[in-house]
């Protein structure tokens, strides 16, 4: 679609950084308070990589530049900025494929359990023609 030619609206990318990180937020459990239940080195690291994805769009957004200056620290301007915002936004679909990836190997695999115990074969059918479910349902 059309994009905005005014060199001072904020790019397509920042409503979309937005709303990806209310969603972060909006989860049940932070996703770095999950990763550090146990705070060992791999955990740490892994809360390192999940930052280091998540930096694009804390820059896009200007979280990244709120933090700075909530920190007292320097942040960047003029070109520099317009550059680090250009490579943010190449950045971004690998990156959020990379914590698309990340959370999917979080994931334990989990075995199917049924809710019921199993019917036998010589009990009575649960449909209630009190025939064998081996003779009524179970044949199917």
């Amino acid at each position: 679609y059309a994009q905005d030619e005014d060199e001072n609206s904020p790019s397509d990318y920042v409503p979309w950084c937005q709303a990806y990180l209310h969603g972060i937020d909006s989860a049940p459990a932070g996703w770095f308070e999950a990763l550090g239940a146990n705070d060992d080195k791999e955990d740490s690291d892994e809360i390192a990589y999940l930052d280091e994805q998540l930096f694009p769009l804390f820059m896009l957004t200007g979280d990244a530049a709120a933090a700075a200056a909530a920190a007292g620290e320097e942040w960047l301007s003029g070109r520099d900025l317009d550059h680090m915002r250009n490579e943010c936004e190449e950045k971004l679909p690998q990156a959020v494929t990379n914590i698309y990836r990340f959370w999917v190997a979080q994931r334990s695999v989990r075995t199917f359990r049924h809710e019921q115990a199993r019917i036998g074969r010589n009990e009575p059918c649960p449909c209630g023609s009190g025939m064998k479910y081996k003779r009524c349902c179970g044949t199917a």
